[in-house]
């Protein structure tokens, strides 16, 4: 997301698939690996849960994989170039841009 002061923000969101709930997030202003292990330490409850990602480089470390197992969750990732796999998501960071993202100043 592009910033006021020309900074990107960078959002990582796991999302129930049915229920189209947030489970967890995290917001920061530099794509480290925090991004997307903060958020998926707090998911350790789901065991057994499947966690579907695009081909981002964070979800192809060895810490984000052997983390997903020490939970008991499988990973679930979408085909190159093939955003359709990953539609709820997809369609969730539209909607946030688009009704709120780009309405407001930051």
């Amino acid at each position: 997301m592009q910033l006021n002061d020309h900074n990107k923000a960078y959002l990582t969101a796991f999302v129930d698939l049915y229920a189209g709930e947030v489970l967890s997030y995290h917001l920061a202003k530099t794509p480290t690996m925090a991004l997307v292990m903060r958020p998926l330490k707090s998911l350790s409850k789901y065991r057994g849960a499947i966690i579907h990602s695009d081909q981002g480089f964070h979800y192809q470390t060895p810490l984000f994989i052997n983390t997903l197992k020490n939970f008991g969750m499988t990973q679930s990732m979408s085909r190159k170039s093939t955003p359709v796999d990953n539609a709820p998501i997809e369609s969730f960071f539209h909607i946030l841009k688009a009704n709120i993202v780009h309405h407001k100043q930051y």
